[in-house]
């Protein structure tokens, strides 16, 4: 096997582990109860927050569907080769794609659109309620 080619999967492994690290310090972090603690702005965890977080249907409503398609591979890890070969389509494609994802989600690169998209996937935690849907509990609508 070419030397580049070890190389180069020896650093998608690396990747691979981080991605993965990364995803398990998310899901900590949202189970931790000191997260929403907003003590700091003197409302007490169960009063409603002054303006709710946006909802994930919010947020990535404006994705087209093959946008939506390459948000999720990406947050699987993929590259843009792999992306491209997996929907059928070039890579300078996907690389326009990813450049108006980038301006929808008010992100600067294929880490924070990863980053924003798992915690928009992840179930909320707001005061002492547990949201499994993304929509804010009833005493906050």
């Amino acid at each position: 096997m070419p030397k580049y080619i070890e190389e180069a999967t020896e650093e998608l492994e690396l990747l691979q582990g981080r991605i993965t690290q990364l995803r398990q310090h998310l899901l900590a972090v949202s189970r931790d109860p000191c997260v929403n603690n907003t003590s700091h702005t003197g409302n007490s965890p169960s009063s409603p927050p002054a303006t709710p977080p946006p909802r994930p249907s919010e947020e990535f409503a404006s994705l087209t569907q093959r946008e939506a398609e390459i948000l999720t591979l990406l947050s699987q890890g993929l590259t843009n080769r792999k992306i491209a070969r997996r929907l059928s389509i070039a890579e300078l494609t996907v690389k326009s794609h990813m450049r108006v994802i980038f301006l929808k989600l008010d992100v600067e690169d294929r880490t924070q659109a990863a980053l924003k998209a798992a915690l928009a996937s992840k179930p909320r935690l707001n005061g002492d309620a547990l949201n499994l849907d993304g929509d804010a509990p009833k005493r906050f609508r």
